[in-house]
């Protein structure tokens, strides 16, 4: 698996943020309940770039000018791995997104734990990891946001 950990500075607050979408489930045709980065499976003749760059296109119409390779985390469970690249300063819009493929939903935020009607958001565990690992967000043991947060992003 590629992922895209699409960045930018939020033009009018000034606040860091990362681009999160929910996909479809193929089976079920039904929007997932967890948020992720963009991207998918690699193929058999693929490598991490290559396939990225195809989920990309697929999946949002988009491809960056330029990456930087983060690093490639193994799941858990070890059945797949994580390829995972960064795009820097991103000026993609949610609106000019082509969004097909898996992807249902797109929002760019600087709560990654809170959608932006202010419902609890659940990441997936690489897309958590990664945050952290970035110092987007710090270290936690559960995809929820704390008891006492508010929202506000600058606390």
């Amino acid at each position: 698996v590629s992922g895209l950990i699409a960045l930018r500075t939020n033009p009018k607050s000034g606040l860091r943020e990362v681009l999160l979408v929910n996909g479809i489930d193929s089976v079920t045709g039904k929007r997932k309940e967890f948020s992720q980065f963009i991207g998918g499976k690699i193929g058999l003749d693929e490598d991490p770039l290559t396939g990225l760059t195809r989920e990309l296109r697929e999946e949002v119409g988009k491809i960056p000018p330029r990456v930087k390779y983060m690093g490639t985390y193994v799941q858990q469970n070890k059945k797949f791995a994580i390829h995972a690249f960064v795009y820097e300063n991103c000026k993609w819009k949610v609106e000019d997104l082509k969004k097909g493929g898996d992807v249902d939903t797109a929002e760019w935020t600087a709560t990654p734990f809170i959608h932006s009607d202010r419902t609890p958001r659940v990441l997936t565990e690489q897309t958590d990891r990664y945050l952290c690992k970035l110092g987007f967000i710090g270290p936690r043991n559960k995809n929820t946001p704390p008891d006492d947060y508010d929202g506000d992003p600058t606390k």
